[in-house]
């Protein structure tokens, strides 16, 4: 597993990766992160898939090209197996104020725009909570005050798996 991020995955570069989320619908399976997680990825071939989730899973981000291992339990789906290519480095929990469906519409809302501008990934967990996928130099509150938000309300975990 390369751990940093590299130009091409072997026969997949990071421009066909970025286009597989820009499909309409994409080859979608679903995929078991971990013994109690599953959740989505994008079928690349035979034998890899692309993490299409923020996986609470420790060992996987969102963007993650996996191997994809036989079902660990008979008439289930597939496992994610070994990480061949990491797009992003880490993960963060980001949890802001939802007092009300409004506010957090709105919050939730700042944080997808600036993180996306940034080239960042995020997915929303609950009202209130969304996982970001990001670089190891990513300054992820930098980001996030760039795009209006108010740090003082925002707390920021890398433990939240």
């Amino acid at each position: 597993m390369s751990e940093s991020m590299s130009e091409s995955t072997g026969e997949y570069t990071r421009e066909q990766i970025d286009a597989l989320f820009e499909v309409e619908k994409p080859p979608y399976i679903k995929i078991r992160y971990s013994d109690g997680e599953t959740g989505w990825a994008i079928d690349l071939d035979d034998k890899h898939a692309v993490i299409s989730n923020t996986p609470l899973e420790p060992r996987l981000c969102l963007m993650d090209v996996v191997e994809k291992d036989p079902p660990s339990y008979e008439g289930t789906c597939l496992t994610a197996g070994k990480v061949v290519w990491r797009y992003y480095a880490k993960k963060t929990g980001v949890r802001y104020p939802a007092p009300d469906g409004e506010t957090a519409e709105a919050n939730w809302l700042k944080i997808r725009v600036a993180v996306r501008e940034a080239g960042l990934g995020c997915e929303g967990i609950v009202a209130g909570s969304c996982g970001v996928s990001h670089h190891d130099d990513t300054d992820l509150a930098a980001v996030l005050s760039e795009g209006g938000l108010d740090m003082s309300t925002i707390t920021l975990r890398t433990d939240w798996q």
